[in-house]
């Protein structure tokens, strides 16, 4: 897989949040377009796109970020909010938890895509 990308109503914006909730650079930028990817080169892009179409509600893209096991899930969310998260009232539906544990936190970015912040296990 080369990238995931993102239809988006604003590509810097939505880089922007997601490169400072993942702490993965910000690669490239244009009007059109705007990615991110890990510091060490390696794996895919997350790539956003602009589209007028962009889904104003509950996207399809679901991204879930895992906070390291030292992280405080408290001050982990807060970090997330002040970045432009907001919280999403939900029930989490039976077999939706992921294997790495029960979200800490159900959010939404700036264009309403949920994510899970979930706590890392110590094996």
């Amino acid at each position: 897989m080369a990238a995931i990308v993102v239809d988006t109503r604003d590509p810097l914006r939505l880089a922007e949040f997601w490169s400072a909730a993942s702490g993965w650079q910000l690669t490239h930028q244009t009007s059109r377009y705007a990615g991110i990817r890990a510091a060490t080169g390696l794996g895919p892009w997350l790539e956003f796109l602009r589209s007028p179409q962009a889904l104003g509600e509950h996207g399809r893209l679901h991204l879930d970020l895992v906070a390291f096991p030292s992280d405080d899930p408290v001050e982990e969310t807060a970090r997330l909010r002040a970045a432009g998260a907001v919280p999403v009232d939900r029930e989490t539906a039976p077999g939706e938890v992921s294997p790495v544990g029960a979200p800490v936190a159900v959010l939404a970015d700036p264009e309403t895509n949920e994510f899970c912040l979930l706590q890392a296990t110590i094996d």
